[in-house]
C-alpha cells in the first residue's frame, strides 16, 4: 500500500463512494485545470484508504495476502518560492500517524490556469493538472521521465457523491504509470517492472475528493548464473477517499 499511496501523492504533488452516472455538457466558458484544486497554507487532507495486498511466489501462488481499511493524511505546508516557483511542502502520514518518506516528499503549486509539482531532488516542474481539462485531453507529467507517468481527462460529471458528500462540477482524472528496466551485466541479471493504474477525481473549488486504484503491479527479480536470490511480486488495489 506504502508504494501505491506514494504513486497517488506524486500525482497530486505533479497531482466506498457512490457516483452520478449522468455526463455533464461542456460548460459555455470551459474551466482551466487550476479550478479543481484549492491549496491553503498549512491545509490538510485526511484520506481513508481501503483495498487489497498480495504478494506472490514466484510461480504464481499466493504467499500473502492482506486487507488494509485504514486512515492517513497529506499536508499541505505554507506557500514558500522553490526553483523560481511559489510551492507548498507536502508531508504525508499513514494510520499510525507515522511520516511516510522521512520528512517533505514533494510540493504543489497552481497558478490561474495549472497545477504543478516539484520533487525533492531536482528542478524539473511536472504538471499535475494542466490548463485545458476538456474529456479526452492527455499530458506527461514530466515529459521524458522514467515510467512517463500519464494523465487524461476521462470525463466530466455534474455531480459527484463522494463520503455521503456531493460534489459538483467533477473531473475523472486516468492516471497510468509504466516503468520497465532489463539489466544484464555478465553473470548478473535483473529486471524491475512497475505497472500502475487509477482515476482520480477533483472537485471545481474544492480538489481532490476520491481516488481509485485500479491496479498496481510491482516484479523485481535478480538472477547470478542461473540462481534466482531476489524476487518480489505484488499486487495492490483499493480505493482512497476524502473524509474531511
Amino acid at each position: 500500500m506504502k508504494n501505491v499511496f506514494r504513486f497517488l501523492l506524486a500525482l497530486l504533488a505533479f497531482t466506498v463512494a457512490c457516483k452520478s452516472d449522468t455526463v455533464s455538457s461542456p460548460p459555455p466558458t470551459p474551466a482551466v485545470g487550476a479550478n479543481y484544486m484549492n491549496l491553503a497554507d498549512n491545509q490538510t487532507l485526511i484520506v481513508h484508504c481501503k483495498g487489497v495486498e498480495t504478494e506472490y511466489s514466484q510461480t504464481g501462488d499466493i504467499v500473502v495476502q492482506n486487507n488494509f481499511d485504514n486512515d492517513g493524511h497529506i499536508a499541505f505546508g505554507p506557500l514558500i518560492e522553490r526553483n523560481g516557483y511559489f510551492v507548498h511542502p507536502i508531508t504525508a502520514f499513514n494510520f499510525q500517524g507515522e511520516q511516510i518518506g522521512g520528512g517533505i516528499v514533494g510540493y504543489v503549486g497552481q497558478d490561474a490556469n495549472t497545477v504543478y509539482g516539484l520533487n525533492t531532488h531536482n528542478t524539473v516542474l511536472g504538471t499535475g493538472i494542466q490548463k485545458d481539462v476538456s474529456s479526452g485531453a492527455s499530458w506527461s507529467v514530466v515529459p521524458g521521465l522514467r515510467g512517463n507517468p500519464t494523465v487524461t481527462v476521462q470525463r466530466h460529471l455534474d455531480t459527484y457523491q463522494a463520503n455521503g458528500i456531493t460534489y459538483q462540477d467533477v473531473i475523472a482524472l486516468s492516471c497510468t504509470y509504466n516503468d520497465v528496466s532489463v539489466n544484464n551485466s555478465g553473470p548478473d541479471s535483473s529486471t524491475r517492472s512497475e505497472k500502475a493504474k487509477g482515476t482520480l477525481y477533483f472537485a471545481k473549488g474544492g480538489g481532490f475528493i476520491y481516488g481509485e486504484v485500479e491496479s498496481y503491479e510491482l516484479i523485481d527479480s535478480a538472477v547470478y548464473l542461473g540462481t534466482v536470490y531476489r524476487y518480489k511480486h505484488e499486487t495492490v488495489s483499493g480505493t482512497i477517499v476524502r473524509t474531511n
